[in-house]
């Protein structure tokens, strides 16, 4: 997957721009498959997540392009701007603070309409243990973020 890939994932409605209200609709999803509406805390937490990533890389106009979207993942923080959304999520889908059950990244990952997720996250249990740690969830999307940056 390049960031390309995932600019298309993102763009919610289609129209080859990424507008906040994309990355809400995705959050929105996100949510939804772990149980949580809309206006509940977790909720106003993660559009707080986001609209920081956002504001990490909108344009004065609010909206993304797609070279607006690869230069932004190329020279981001990956840290400071991704790290609380990546942080978050594994939260989310691993909410006993235990390692991740793959089950559950499978939801998570679900709204993003990736293929075959099975295969996108085997590597990120190599033992087959069927968990995942922050650790290795955290190094899969900075190295992807870093990787398809430079494609």
């Amino acid at each position: 997957m390049s960031a390309d890939d995932l600019f298309d994932l993102l763009d919610r409605d289609g129209d080859d721009l990424l507008h906040y209200e994309d990355l809400r609709a995705m959050g929105r999803a996100v949510l939804a498959s772990f149980g949580h509406p809309p206006a509940s805390p977790r909720a106003h937490a993660l559009d707080h997540h986001y609209r920081t990533l956002w504001n990490a890389f909108a344009t004065t106009d609010d909206v993304l392009t797609r070279a607006d979207f690869r230069a932004g993942v190329a020279t981001a923080d990956f840290d400071r701007t991704f790290g609380p959304v990546v942080d978050f999520e594994y939260d989310l889908a691993a909410p006993d603070g235990e390692d991740m059950a793959v089950d559950a990244l499978h939801i998570l990952l679900t709204p993003l309409d990736i293929p075959d997720p099975a295969a996108f996250t085997a590597s990120l249990d190599p033992d087959r243990t069927g968990r995942i740690t922050r650790e290795a969830y955290y190094t899969m999307w900075r190295d992807f973020l870093r990787t398809s940056a430079s494609r």
